[in-house]
């Protein structure tokens, strides 16, 4: 699923981030997943379903941008700069939410993985992927 929120490059746009997110799957062995691309105020720009399972990417859109904005009020509270990267941990998984600044429009991608998956792997992959992300939707 993709929104034209870039109307300016809408053509094709949909096609780079299926073929980049299936290389970013791969290139962590597998362990994601689903991800989402989700815009500041929560619309989703493009989703990615792994397996055939059950994910409401309009939903866990707006989490990831509540959970941006409350991890940044904390960071604010505590001084402690900007939110570079947000894990958050459940029973039988975890996401991971990297937010990236394009041409200063703010984006948010939102991974999903098992609980046992190797976080340092898809911490490498993940900037790699961010770095395309950004690329594409320039």
């Amino acid at each position: 699923m993709s929104v034209d929120v870039f109307p300016r490059r809408s053509e094709g746009i949909s096609n780079q981030l299926e073929e980049i997110s299936r290389e970013f799957v791969a290139r962590c062995g597998n362990e994601i997943e689903g991800l989402v691309i989700t815009r500041a105020d929560g619309l989703v720009i493009y989703a990615y379903k792994v397996r055939e399972q059950r994910m409401d990417e309009r939903a866990i859109s707006a989490m990831v941008t509540a959970a941006v904005g409350s991890s940044r009020r904390i960071f604010r509270q505590l001084k402690n700069g900007n939110v570079s990267l947000i894990l958050i941990e459940g029973d039988s998984g975890k996401l991971i939410i990297r937010p990236i600044s394009i041409d200063g429009r703010e984006i948010f991608i939102g991974v999903l993985t098992p609980s046992e998956a190797n976080l340092g792997l898809i911490f490498l992959e993940l900037d790699r992927y961010a770095s395309r992300v950004r690329e594409i939707l320039r």
